[in-house]
């Protein structure tokens, strides 16, 4: 099992159920990449236009979701992003409603924990556009569902 961090669609229980199966994830905690910015320079065949990225900014952050993941998971996830490589970076964990951390040896106490991030590689980045309509609407729900602060869902309302 690994931890995942999700930022964009993928936050949405919904989507990781359809995506890859009940069993094959658990949603562990609202998180948070310290550096990173949320931007829209990647587009994927399934929406057909730009899609959430992150991109490398010193003291900004993203806000998302960690899970633990299968490796059926992964090799689920995959085909529906293309133009992403995974890369382990270091997370913090925000809070919980979820008493699965107790259940985790080694997430309890843990300020932070290594988790594998969806990231678009520089050479395939496309300028950055406004994101599909629909698909903003996805990860806003989204980030409602799984609580992400309201300043953090506002800035995502804010690319429409």
């Amino acid at each position: 099992m690994d931890f995942y961090f999700a930022y964009g669609n993928n936050m949405s229980s919904q989507t990781m159920l359809n995506r890859v199966g009940l069993g094959h994830f658990q949603f562990i905690s609202m998180a948070q990449l310290d550096d990173f910015r949320l931007t829209f320079t990647t587009e994927t065949p399934e929406w057909g236009g730009p899609v959430a990225d992150l991109t490398p900014v010193e003291g900004a952050a993203v806000f998302g979701v960690l899970y633990q993941v299968d490796q059926v998971a992964w090799d689920k996830l995959e085909p529906h992003e293309p133009t992403y490589v995974q890369k382990q970076l270091p997370i913090s964990l925000i809070s919980t409603c979820s008493s699965d951390i107790a259940n985790l040896p080694e997430l309890r106490n843990a300020e932070a924990i290594e988790a594998k991030v969806y990231i678009v590689p520089q050479q395939l980045k496309i300028p950055e556009r406004p994101p599909v309509p629909e698909y903003l609407n996805r990860v806003v729900s989204a980030a409602i569902e799984r609580g992400l602060p309201q300043n953090y869902i506002e800035r995502l309302l804010s690319y429409r």
